[in-house]
């Protein structure tokens, strides 16, 4: 007995429609007639799939089937609508899918691969420019060996901290897309992207400060129904022309940190990158906050925060962004339409989520990572 891929029943079907007998077909193909009566019944099922499935020898369950069609006509969806849509997004809509019908499910990156060939997902990805500024790996060698070292230990009685603020789109839409096949890839348009930047902290046991966010608006219309009591979202909220850190807005920071510190009688020693804002008047007014700048061009191998935090707190930020989408692509017709119901109020959530679920443990290993402890 042969097994039959369904290119070859696929064949079988085109055959039998031209007239040939199946125990003609059933001794060509080395199979039983029977076998050939089940083909024929499953026409229809054969026919319906794609091309991807031509190499594969079973049907797919029904379960499966259903997931691929939904799948498949969400991505259309955003395609005609020029939204771009990432593998977040897609997995997000998945679950969503499996929870709706009662399926254990796990979005996995092997199912992402095999459903991406099963429904014929392209992806495309708008070009541009990356800018990457090698570090002077002798700079660095010295800071991890000698310079880092010699500041811990001249500050025994001082906790280490590290700061440092990211630039969030947080309605961010990617240039980058899968598409059914046929789809025109030069629909994709990108929303418009609100900003904030967000001052991240964090210390060398795991502890997490609360973030300061600082957008362009001083009063944002969506936190006008709490009275903009940006503390219960855990969050500082502050304003600034460009929304972004200002030399004032740090200094009033440390200020607001300091007496917290006083009050807890601790004293901290804050690694921070060297930029224009982080260069406050009079830093000796901080009796309980000493400021060390990292060395220049080597945050990305000396930061904590950049080997690792960062990360693990945006993908739990776009985490959220994308379910958010996945809900509503399907009822919004305009990119700008969805795009409008994301307000900082659910950004300031978001925020507040991703940064409470990055784990003590990460925050610790990236200190180890940056040579922060000393070695055995």
């Amino acid at each position: 007995m042969s097994k039959l891929a369904i290119s070859n029943k696929l064949s079988i079907l085109n055959q039998i429609d031209s007239g040939v007998c199946g125990k003609q077909l059933a001794s060509e193909y080395c199979v039983s007639p029977s076998t050939i009566s089940k083909i024929k019944r499953n026409g229809s099922k054969y026919r319906s799939l794609n091309d991807n499935y031509k190499k594969h020898f079973r049907l797919p369950n029904e379960s499966t089937s259903s997931m691929d069609k939904q799948i498949s006509d969400f991505v259309s969806m955003a395609n005609i609508k020029g939204f771009p849509i990432n593998h977040r997004i897609i997995k997000a809509k998945a679950k969503s899918i499996a929870r709706k019908e009662g399926i254990e499910f796990k979005a996995s990156n092997t199912w992402f691969a095999k459903m991406k060939k099963r429904v014929d997902l392209t992806y495309y990805k708008a070009r541009g420019k990356a800018i990457n500024k090698s570090a002077d790996s002798e700079q660095i060698n010295n800071w991890f060996e000698k310079e880092l070292p010699e500041i811990i230990n001249a500050h025994p009685e001082y906790t280490i901290y590290n700061a440092h603020e990211i630039d969030l789109q947080f309605k961010s839409v990617d240039q980058k897309s899968y598409h059914v096949k046929g789809a025109n890839k030069n629909g994709v348009k990108v929303a418009v992207r609100d900003r904030v930047t967000i001052l991240l902290c964090v210390g060398i046991n795991g502890e997490k400060k609360d973030p300061l966010v600082i957008g362009k608006s001083a009063k944002p219309h969506s936190l006008a129904t709490i009275l903009y009591d940006t503390k219960r979202f855990n969050i500082d909220y502050k304003s600034s022309r460009n929304a972004s850190i200002t030399t004032d807005l740090f200094d009033q920071w440390l200020s607001d940190w300091n007496s917290e510190l006083i009050s807890q009688n601790k004293k901290v020693l804050l690694f921070i990158d060297n930029c224009k804002a982080h260069h406050v008047p009079d830093q000796t007014k901080y009796c309980n906050l000493k400021i060390i700048f990292l060395p220049v061009n080597t945050k990305s191998n000396c930061q904590p925060l950049d080997a690792g935090i960062i990360n693990s707190f945006k993908q739990h930020y776009f985490g959220h962004l994308n379910c958010f989408l996945a809900k509503l692509i399907p009822t919004e017709e305009k990119v700008d339409d969805l795009t409008k119901a994301i307000t900082l109020k659910e950004a300031l959530e978001w925020i507040q989520q991703a940064w409470e679920k990055v784990k003590q443990l990460t925050i610790i290993n990236c200190f180890s990572k940056c040579h922060f402890f000393p070695s055995n």
